[in-house]
């Protein structure tokens, strides 16, 4: 009897460590038209701004219409499946998938799909997409809806995908709440990383990172250095109509209160040096410090700032902590005049 017992206790043990590696691995078989026989199909993770997930890429070359690809990963991510050597933004297609057996199955290319064994990619795309119909929804109900839906399944592992969408839509306050709606347990994968980094550094109240980067002249510029005056850090580019358009309301402002009580940085996220400087030149915005590292959209900062679309701008107090974003428009100079008096 207690060798029998001890039989079954270590069968249950072996089960269960079974299960607990499953648990941690993305398992995908799938299938493809016989025509792509021989080209190699690539899988890669889709990860928010510098997140520190590990990076990969794994390949497989298709058999008898078949792929298959084996992840160890332990949350919720976002995947892109393409064919080896496609580049651009648009190439291949992307999935939500959890860590567990799932069946891609592509119709003729990659295109048209069915999955199977991975159900959060459908929820998705019945749950969230419709509440993101711009042609049926104005902007603020999008954000409304999409926050009621957010309260009502705090314990859904799409949450923190989801609320990052939100990040640029509502108030820094707003994401917090709905953050903290959702358990700890959810918040591991590279979406819920993403979201503490920019709760914990770049929210109203929070120190401005410090940095450094070289001006028009090859100067140094050093955010700390303005220590003691307020500072709008403004993130543009010659290439950037929009970003243009903001900088009469940067003039006025300059002319009302002068270097003396706020200081302006345009961080440029041009590459090349002589649009930059003929940009500065016919906006006549050359009473302020222009800084770049001529990367484009790869500027150290755009990571350091987490800017994607642009303009961006944040608004620095003299103890260097934010005490307001993206500032712009008609009424840039009213809500300025509001938080620096």
């Amino acid at each position: 009897m207690l060798l029998f017992i001890k039989r079954g206790l270590i069968f249950t043990l072996v089960a269960l460590s079974f299960m607990a590696k499953a648990q941690d691995t993305l398992t995908i078989n799938g299938s493809i038209d016989k025509v792509f026989d021989g080209r190699t199909l690539c899988l890669e993770p889709i990860y928010p701004y510098r997140s520190d997930s590990p990076e990969f890429s794994e390949e497989s070359v298709i058999k008898e219409g078949k792929f298959s690809f084996s992840v160890p990963v332990k949350t919720l991510e976002r995947y892109k499946i393409k064919f080896k050597g496609d580049r651009g933004p648009n190439v291949g297609n992307t999935f939500l998938l959890l860590p567990k057996k799932t069946e891609i199955i592509f119709q003729d290319t990659l295109s048209t799909y069915q999955v199977k064994g991975n159900d959060i990619h459908k929820e998705y795309w019945d749950s969230i997409v419709p509440l993101k119909d711009g042609k049926k929804y104005a902007p603020y109900e999008i954000n409304k809806l999409v926050t009621s839906w957010l309260e009502a399944h705090p314990n859904s592992p799409l949450n923190t995908y989801v609320l990052y969408g939100l990040v640029e839509e509502v108030s820094d306050k707003e994401i917090l709440r709905l953050y903290n709606l959702i358990p700890d347990s959810l918040t591991t994968n590279s979406y819920g990383k993403e979201l503490k980094f920019i709760m914990d550094n770049l929210y109203v109240g929070k120190t401005a990172p410090d940095f450094t980067q070289v001006d028009t002249a090859g100067n140094k510029v050093s955010l700390s250095q303005f220590r003691g005056k307020y500072v709008l850090i403004d993130f543009w580019a010659s290439w950037c109509t929009p970003c243009r358009a903001e900088n009469p309301h940067l003039v006025e402002a300059m002319k009302k209160y002068g270097n003396k009580k706020i200081e302006i940085i345009s961080v440029s996220f041009d590459d090349k040096r002589e649009p930059w400087l003929a940009a500065i030149k016919k906006d006549g915005i050359g009473m302020w410090k222009h800084v770049s590292d001529l990367k484009g959209r790869e500027n150290e900062l755009s990571k350091i700032y987490r800017i994607s679309p642009i303009p961006r701008n944040f608004l620095i107090d003299p103890d260097g902590k934010i005490i307001a974003k993206n500032l712009r428009g008609k009424n840039f100079l009213t809500e300025l005049s509001k938080l620096i008096n």
